[in-house]
């Protein structure tokens, strides 16, 4: 197993490949292409297409915030994603939910949760197939992806979103289930 320092290289290497990954998985449009913005704090920061900013940070605070959010405004990018590599502060948590931007701890991004054979495979599914399956099945008593799941954190669904969930068992036949996108209880 691979040892993966919090603030090594490697670490931060494959924080940045993931956060690229996790994209396309949400599959956004466009080339990746490294930006830079004017903050010590911030470490590599990147742009996919017109549309999404993503920010790898030492420490998230109003500073390195302000730097972030300044940039993004700027360059008028609606969809913000903040990877931090210490930590973040309270307020600057309350300031990045009041924003709409998303944010993960780079530890979080090391290792590739759908790279596992142990996790299933997850589809968001599209509306039309979304209906389909309220049709078949009670919405209501789909069973919840919460919010803050890591692999419904990666697709990034909406609530009352629904995934479809196939998992192999060998030579078993697969198993599909559903799961309905509901809100994480703090």
């Amino acid at each position: 197993m691979q040892d993966h320092n919090d603030d090594g290289p490697a670490c931060l290497a494959h924080a940045l490949r993931n956060a690229k990954r996790m994209l396309d998985v949400r599959k956004i449009p466009g080339m990746d292409v490294e930006v830079t913005i004017a903050c010590e704090e911030v470490i590599v920061s990147f742009v996919r297409g017109d549309t999404t900013l993503v920010a790898l940070v030492k420490d998230v605070h109003k500073k390195s915030l302000t730097a972030v959010q300044e940039f993004a405004t700027e360059q008028n990018y609606p969809r913000v994603i903040v990877v931090y590599q210490n930590k973040c502060t309270p307020m600057a948590t309350k300031d990045m939910q009041t924003a709409g931007y998303e944010c993960f701890k780079m530890q979080e991004l090391v290792v590739f949760p759908l790279d596992s054979h142990l996790v299933p495979e997850y589809t968001l599914l599209s509306e039309e197939e979304a209906a389909a399956v309220r049709q078949q099945y009670d919405a209501s008593r789909l069973p919840a992806i919460y919010t803050s799941d890591r692999v419904q954190r990666i697709f990034a669904g909406k609530i009352n979103d629904i995934y479809r969930i196939v998992a192999r068992f060998g030579a078993l036949q697969a198993e599909t289930k559903y799961r309905v996108v509901r809100e994480a209880s703090t």
